[in-house]
């Protein structure tokens, strides 16, 4: 009895997840990497949207990569032309638009594809798991998890809240005063920026509601896996939790649920993950000062930067003699550090977990991205972000609003912007100071680990599979609008009011 009982406390979880880009990718292999440690069995499914996101599995992890028809480049060429990561990024921008319906019809064809792959639904079928977990940027995993009879799932995030998603479990983010995930405001909105807010709402609602989980639910209907009366926002709807990589003090306040759990930094490990390699010792100790990461993510190419934006970059750097500018360029050989001026080196990859955790560092430039904001507050080390598209915006707004770091326009960089950024983010102890308090906090913001609650969610999602789950569900999720918002009451007390008016 005694041998079988790890196999009786084991769960076996499926996480789906398509590869959008690496950061996203790694979120979900962390979280199963940690639910592996725990004595589960997980098993990763990579739809392959993206030929280009490599990912190695970690430790204990099985990973399935399934070609779903997708040629190769063709999301890499539909997200980052027409227009490019450096040029105007607004989802108000119609190319934007345009943009956003181009990636989704590719994830519905790559969706139909998954869907249609007898052969890979039979294998996992076979494989009897507990509990699904699915990112939030595709509705896809929900249909994969009804068609294998999966009935417990969570719902994850590797940015910040989406509004779509705690809306669906009946948590309502007000407009007036909760940006948008793509969003270029805060919390404390003008009045353009309230519409602005509403504007980009209806836009991101238009593509991922109304056409990308509409077209997704049509799929799985002709395959006769969802009945008519059902469609993927009422499968995602009984979703157990939501794990989001954020933390509550360090976003803008909003309305919370118990369904939601916060795991930011799961992805940032609690020490360096290898000690830094001798080579890299002479490059950060040449300069008094330190050194200064500038990345701008997995996706956006350095070698793609507009000739004048590249070159006022250039003129910053000459600019601080006494600091070392480490550049990720992946034009630069796989392996090779070109030195390009007296206090510039590139490089095509870099340990960046490891060199942040250096004491020769002291800040990062970079575009916003969720992984490398988190992993700054770790190290206690400052940013300046220059947002390029998605959620950076909104990121790189919580970043100013903390004083943890400056935001440029990368639609008006000039060396003058450039100078006087790194000379306030260096010089300003504020936000060094700033970034140790809001690091510790994400540190210390709760008695137990998150990998540790996150494993007991996940145990405890399993445990209620199939169960009703309305208990802790704001009955918004089941209202309709009409109802929501009092229309109803309104339409009711009309003709009394009329009578009252005579």
């Amino acid at each position: 009895l005694l041998l079988l009982l790890p196999s009786t406390l084991s769960l076996n979880v499926l996480i789906f997840a398509p590869t959008l880009s690496f950061s996203h990718v790694a979120f979900n292999g962390n979280i199963g990497r940690e639910l592996v440690e725990r004595g589960h069995t997980v098993t990763m499914v990579l739809s392959s949207v993206d030929d280009t996101v490599r990912y190695n599995a970690s430790s204990g992890v099985e990973v399935i990569r399934v070609n779903v028809g997708i040629p190769n480049g063709l999301l890499t060429r539909s997200l980052w032309s027409n227009p490019g990561p450096y040029e105007d990024s607004s989802p108000l921008n119609p190319a934007i638009f345009a943009k956003l319906m181009r990636v989704s019809s590719i994830f519905v064809r790559a969706c139909s594809e998954l869907a249609q792959n007898t052969a890979l639904t039979s294998h996992l079928k076979f494989r009897d798991f507990d509990v699904g977990l699915v990112e939030q940027y595709d509705s896809c995993g929900f249909g994969l998890f009804t068609a294998l009879g999966i009935r417990s799932t969570v719902w994850l995030s590797a940015t910040a809240v989406y509004r779509l998603q705690p809306e669906t479990l009946g948590v309502n983010y007000p407009l007036s005063y909760v940006p948008e995930l793509f969003a270029h405001v805060d919390d404390r909105m003008s009045l353009l920026g309230k519409l602005e807010n509403v504007l980009v709402a209806t836009v991101t609602e238009l593509v991922s509601t109304f056409y990308s989980r509409a077209e997704e639910t049509k799929v799985f209907k002709r395959l006769g896996v969802l009945p008519r009366t059902v469609s993927l926002e009422v499968v995602s709807r009984r979703s157990h939790s939501i794990f989001l990589n954020a933390m509550p003090l360090f976003d803008v306040p909003m309305p919370i649920s118990t369904q939601i759990l916060h795991v930011g930094g799961i992805t940032v490990p609690e020490k360096a993950v290898h000690e830094l390699d001798e080579a890299w010792r002479p490059i950060i100790n040449t300069r008094n000062d330190g050194f200064v990461l500038v990345t701008f993510g997995s996706i956006a190419k350095t070698r793609d930067m507009p000739r004048a934006m590249a070159d006022s970059f250039a003129a910053a750097f000459a600019s601080f003699p006494n600091l070392t500018f480490i550049v990720k360029d992946e034009a630069v050989a796989r392996g090779t550090v070109l030195r390009t001026a007296s206090n510039v080196v590139r490089t095509s990859w870099l340990p960046q977990l490891t060199l942040i955790a250096q004491p020769q560092f002291r800040a990062i430039i970079t575009h916003g991205g969720w992984s490398s904001i988190l992993e700054s507050l770790y190290v206690g080390r400052p940013m300046i972000l220059m947002p390029l598209f998605g959620d950076h915006a909104k990121n790189s707004q919580v970043v100013r609003a903390k004083e943890v770091g400056l935001l440029i326009d990368k639609m008006s960089i000039t060396p003058t912007v450039l100078i006087n950024s790194l000379r306030e983010i260096i010089h300003n102890p504020k936000y060094a100071a700033n970034c140790m308090k809001f690091g510790s906090m994400l540190k210390n913001s709760s008695p137990r680990r998150s990998s540790d609650l996150m494993e007991f969610t996940v145990r405890r999602a399993a445990k209620m599979a199939g169960a009703q789950i309305d208990w802790q569900t704001p009955k918004e999720a089941f209202l309709s609008p009409f109802t929501v918002k009092g229309v109803d009451l309104a339409l009711l007390l009309l003709p009394f009011l009329a009578v009252l008016s005579m």
